[in-house]
């Protein structure tokens, strides 16, 4: 949770029953948040398309008709549409996940708890503010839009490790169109990348592990299979393949485009709704081994990383 969050104004409008409408007034009172409250799936629609709120707050069933997928199809006919998020009295995992994967920000359960509340409203107003601020990149080469136009999940380890790695891509791909004879500099941002992915991975891998992350299985066979892919290009780049240093960006960009949005929101959505991780131990960890056997250079770490990348800005 941010110092701000309460703070900083927000508007929300709820589509809930009564009952949960005043919880969620009686939180947002403590607050510099507005709220509009409807009964009515079509008055609220059209005071989304009034109103423009940054927050939409559901019920998972509205009046006897519609679901919290009604609200997000009106939602997608609204350009920069409101963050939503869906309560439900009886959340469970498969309802968590099939929220996520439609489009909705997060799930709360109901009664509301005070921080619970605070912290998903806040943060799907951060995203909806990025979205305007930052747009997602739309096919564009890795590293041609600024190193904070990625998708945010809202897990400040997680976000800031992205944010690294869209860094560390751009370096690498403005290093080889620049046509450097500098052959050494390409190498070292190269390998400064592949050590990252490594480490990137084992902090997720850890924070799954420690967290009892349910899907931690698929999520791991996502990054086994980028491991193995990311290891035979590099292989291929040190055997004299310069156009395997493209193909990595190529791969890194496809990899990240469809990984984050979907995996990693899955993840550091889990981890907000129980331990609300946000610094993991293995932050900092000594990168292990790259799956070719070559050591990772001295001190690799996602800080050393950082460091050095600011040093050649």
């Amino acid at each position: 949770m941010q110092s701000d969050d309460v703070t900083r104004p927000i508007e929300i409008l709820s589509v809930l029953g009564v009952e949960e409408q005043q919880s969620l007034r009686a939180i947002v009172e403590h607050t510099n948040w507005s709220l509009a409250n409807y009964d009515r799936l079509e008055d609220a629609s059209a005071a989304m398309r009034e109103r423009e709120p940054s927050v939409v707050v559901c019920a998972d069933r509205i009046e006897t008709f519609y679901t919290w997928k009604d609200v997000l199809a009106t939602l997608s006919k609204i350009k920069n549409p409101p963050q939503l998020v869906v309560s439900s009295r009886h959340p469970d995992d498969a309802m968590w996940s099939e929220i996520l994967n439609y489009g909705a920000f997060d799930l709360l359960q109901t009664p509301y708890e005070w921080q619970e509340v605070i912290y998903s409203v806040s943060a799907a107003s951060r995203r909806r503010i990025a979205a305007e601020n930052e747009p997602t990149r739309t096919g564009a080469p890795i590293g041609s839009n600024p190193p904070g136009a990625i998708e945010l999940v809202e897990c400040e380890s997680l976000d800031e490790q992205h944010r690294l790695e869209f860094r560390l891509s751009e370096q690498l791909r403005k290093a080889i169109l620049s046509g450097s004879s500098n052959g050494l500099w390409v190498s070292e941002i190269l390998d400064q990348l592949m050590t990252f992915s490594v480490v990137h991975f084992t902090t997720e891998e850890t924070l799954m592990v420690r967290q009892g992350y349910p899907h931690i299985a698929a999520h791991r066979a996502q990054h086994d299979s980028a491991r193995s892919r990311l290891a035979m290009l590099d292989t291929r780049f040190r055997e004299g393949d310069r156009r395997a240093a493209f193909e990595i960006l190529d791969f890194l960009d496809s990899f990240t485009r469809e990984h984050i949005p979907t995996a990693d929101r899955d993840l550091a959505a889990f981890l907000r709704n129980t331990a609300r991780v946000e610094t993991p131990a293995a932050y900092n960890a000594p990168a292990p081994k790259r799956a070719n056997e070559r050591a990772a250079s001295p001190g690799a770490s996602v800080t050393n990383i950082a460091v050095k990348l600011s040093a050649r800005k």
